[in-house]
């Protein structure tokens, strides 16, 4: 995971959070590895139900965000994936066309996040390279 541009997460819903796996999952990468600092993460997940684990992916984005973790959520394009029962054929293939249209636009943004995140990084200022100065009635605020 750490040599990867980005990282698609997908999660289902317990309870209203992520399971349990998951979240120990994450801490071990933000522990040992920082796996996660500062790559875009993308999140996806499915449920039986209408809700479509949005609870599950706002417990999950402010793990990501978290200190320690500092993964660079997607911001918007969130794929909430309701009656997931109704949506794959028996061999596990999405069958709804809307569905798939919609995630293959999700993936898409991805995508350009991951290549605008690698731009970013090759051009970062450094902290060196930065005066604070004092703005009007601003506090100290930092400026190129």
């Amino acid at each position: 995971m750490k040599n990867a541009d980005g990282v698609i997460i997908a999660t289902p819903e317990y309870d209203h959070a992520i399971p349990a796996a998951l979240k120990s999952a994450i801490e071990w990468f933000s522990v040992y590895e920082h796996a996660l600092t500062t790559k875009p993460v993308m999140v996806v997940g499915a449920s039986l139900g209408v809700q479509g684990t949005a609870r599950a992916q706002d417990n999950l984005r402010q793990i990501l965000n978290s200190p320690g973790v500092n993964g660079f959520v997607m911001p918007g394009f969130e794929f909430l994936l309701n009656s997931a029962k109704t949506k794959f054929n028996d061999q596990g293939e999405l069958t709804d066309a809307g569905t798939a249209k919609f995630l293959g636009e999700c993936v898409d943004h991805f995508v350009s996040f991951v290549v605008d995140n690698k731009k970013n990084c090759r051009n970062r200022i450094s902290v060196q390279n930065f005066q604070l100065i004092r703005y009007r009635s601003l506090p100290w605020i930092a400026h190129a």
